[in-house]
């Protein structure tokens, strides 16, 4: 069972009818294990591909945003080994940043990190330059 909660003062209540009824169920004083993660912040996800874009239009260096997003995640380490079973070969494959597979948490995180990487890849951009030339471009969207 999945809830959707808000934090109160000193508690966490559900923020919709099904989550209520779904409390009811427990009875009070039962011990129940729960998972907390919160969830990703769309607007954040948005600003991260105007982040993405930004670099791309601002260099030849790459064919699409797609591309630079690959090696960006390659170069931050986002990524998994797979064996080739016919080959033996080892290869790196890009890992996922979606909603389902990252909290906004762990995306704050990434985040950061990617901008900083960014910022290198693009020729040693400024962050404060890059972030307010980002804010720019959410801002008008």
């Amino acid at each position: 069972m999945e809830l959707w909660m808000k934090k109160g003062l000193r508690y966490l209540e559900p923020v919709d009818e099904a989550g209520t009824d779904a409390l009811r169920k427990i009875k009070p004083g039962a011990v129940v294990r729960a998972e907390v993660t919160r969830p990703r912040n769309i607007h954040h996800h948005r600003k991260f591909f105007a982040l993405l874009n930004t670099v791309w239009a601002a260099t030849d260096s790459w064919p699409s945003p797609d591309d630079l997003l690959i090696e960006l995640k390659v170069r931050l380490g986002v990524t998994r080994d797979v064996v080739i079973t016919s080959t033996g070969e080892l290869v790196k494959v890009v890992g996922s940043i979606s909603f389902a597979k990252m909290d906004q948490g762990a995306f704050d995180q990434f985040y950061e990190r990617a901008l900083r990487e960014l910022c290198e890849m693009a020729g040693g951009i400024e962050e404060e330059a890059l972030r307010d030339a980002v804010l720019e471009q959410v801002a008008g969207a």
